[in-house]
């Protein structure tokens, strides 16, 4: 399991965003409050991608998992994403890339990158 390190956005100000390599499993450590997180998918493997946020342990996790698929050379943005949904008891939102259906992930997991962003 990798962890994600989150790139803290300046208000009226610029960052360079920076993507990590995927693992098939990744926590996200809260250091802010929680709906300031937004998870960025970038897929460059031709298989498509699942990318999974797991239901949390408090009252909103009985919404269930966010699923989005990502097929080759796109991009998606998740969130911003709600603790009270998405955050375990350990204070860490689970980040699983799956096959699509949920499986196995039938491609190269590196080739799916992340990036945390952190909002003001």
């Amino acid at each position: 399991m990798a962890n994600l390190t989150e790139l803290a956005l300046i208000r009226n100000g610029s960052v360079t965003l920076t993507f990590a390599n995927g693992a098939a499993s990744q926590e996200i450590e809260l250091k802010a409050p929680d709906e300031k997180y937004v998870l960025e998918v970038q897929n460059t493997d031709p298989v498509t991608a699942l990318i999974r946020i797991e239901g949390g342990d408090y009252s909103g996790g009985v919404l269930g998992v966010l699923d989005k698929q990502v097929v080759q050379n796109a991009y998606a943005v998740l969130g911003p994403l709600e603790g009270t949904r998405f955050k375990d008891s350990a204070g860490k939102f689970s980040v699983l890339i799956l096959g699509v259906g949920g499986g196995a992930y039938g491609g190269t997991v590196t080739a799916v990158k992340l990036g945390l962003l952190r909002l003001p």
